[in-house]
């Protein structure tokens, strides 16, 4: 949770919020290892809490989820947060598009694709 929150943080530039998203993609990989329950509570929170970001088409949040789905593709999966992601995906703001935006989004899609499929296989 305090990681998260870092996430959140307004002041925080979007490099920090990049290297604290790829902090908390690490630490659902490795609880992934240790205790797959842990890991599936992690990402569920994780999702839950970008979930409105990633509607107002916030940059950082789509980034964060593209790593989650490429260090924990199955638990990603396994949790089910990937299965209401799709609907996060195509509630995005319209409004708020720039080519960097469509990219982390189309990213962000791609991965969880890839990471849906891997869980199946």
């Amino acid at each position: 949770q305090p990681i998260l929150s870092l996430f959140d943080t307004p002041h925080n530039n979007n490099q920090c919020r990049r290297q604290i998203g790829h902090c908390l993609a690490e630490i659902c990989a490795t609880l992934s290892i240790l205790s797959p329950s842990d890991s599936d509570d992690a990402i569920k929170t994780i999702v839950a809490a970008i979930s409105p970001k990633c509607m107002e088409s916030d940059v950082e949040s789509f980034r964060l989820v593209t790593s989650l789905a490429d260090r924990a593709p199955i638990p990603l999966s396994r949790s089910g947060a990937a299965k209401n992601l799709p609907a996060v995906f195509q509630t995005v703001s319209a409004a708020k598009t720039s080519m960097e935006i469509m990219e982390a989004l189309i990213e962000a899609v791609v991965f969880v694709g890839i990471a849906s499929h891997l869980a199946t296989s």
